[in-house]
């Protein structure tokens, strides 16, 4: 999330990973991955004006729509826009990555059971850590 507050029309601040979109409020932007709206993608909701880590792994992200206004019905009844994200297509061999930072741990792995285009999976997680 931190990273759409490059795109033009955005504003942001540094501290928190919410956006605004042309002007409209947070609540009025659509946040979507394959379809499925997502309603509240962060952690940390209460400090300040919440939100200051995305839940979204962006490892997982293939690809990344941004509709500021003028978008179809599909897309549901936000008025700013749309944010609509496709998940990346999980690798044949399995694949595994492991971090750590000052705000906590995190995994992911993907794969395949059996032949290539038979069937994938795509696991992601994490951990804040808390004091």
């Amino acid at each position: 999330m931190r990273a759409v507050a490059a795109i033009p029309g955005i504003a942001s601040s540094e501290e928190w990973a919410k956006f605004n979109l042309r002007g409209g409020l947070f609540r009025d932007t659509a946040i979507r991955i394959d379809g499925l709206e997502i309603f509240e993608p962060y952690h940390l909701k209460d400090f300040g004006r919440g939100g200051v880590f995305s839940i979204i792994d962006p490892k997982v992200i293939g690809s990344l729509d941004l509709i500021p206004g003028g978008f179809p019905a599909e897309y549901g009844d936000k008025m700013a826009g749309v944010l609509d994200m496709t998940m990346a297509r999980p690798a044949t061999d399995l694949e595994t990555r492991l971090g750590v930072s000052l705000a906590g741990v995190w995994g992911a792995a993907s794969g395949s059971f059996g032949a290539e285009d038979e069937s994938r999976w795509q696991v992601s997680a994490r951990r804040a850590t808390s004091t």
